[in-house]
């Protein structure tokens, strides 16, 4: 999935897909399969009420696993030299997760990289948080990259494998 125009969240603060491509925003998956996936998301136009944006994998699938590990900031423009107002976080849990910390900069971004593991053939969908409600903007050229990596059991990823 990769946004070639904005997309406006609704404002809420309930867990939302962060993509409108396809239209539901979602990935199909296969029973008892092994996935890695990167995204990047860079975020405008959130309430300058200070608050913080967060990640999760939503969708009908069964995930029995996930381990990934999240480099955001909320504080600004990130300075390329030195990397000012980057926090990064790790998780393994189904469960919507805070990735910042409070501030009332209105822009963000994340990049996050990890594996998902599913036992039922259903959707996986990239999913973003806002604490404080409002119209956010996930920019243009964000994207969500996932490739199956074997069963759910396979310990070794075949090189190449891209879906």
């Amino acid at each position: 999935m990769m946004l070639t125009g904005d997309y406006t969240l609704t404002s809420q603060t309930a867990a939302q897909k962060a993509f409108n491509v396809p239209t539901n925003g979602a990935f199909n998956t296969t029973a008892n399969r092994s996935y890695r996936f990167r995204c990047f998301l860079d975020i405008t136009t959130m309430s300058a009420s200070s608050g913080t944006f967060g990640f999760a994998l939503g969708g009908t699938a069964n995930i029995t696993s996930q381990k990934w590990m999240a480099h955001s900031q909320k504080s600004g423009a990130i300075n390329a030299t030195n990397g000012i107002g980057t926090q990064a976080f790790s998780y393994n849990d189904a469960a919507n997760t805070t990735l910042t910390s409070n501030t009332t900069t209105t822009t963000g971004s994340t990049v996050i990289e990890g594996i998902v593991r599913c036992t039922t053939a259903g959707t996986l969908i990239p999913q973003i948080s806002l604490t404080v409600a409002a119209a956010a903007v996930i920019k243009a050229n964000s994207f969500f990259e996932i490739w199956d990596i074997g069963t759910n059991t396979d310990t070794n990823t075949p090189a190449g494998v891209f879906t």
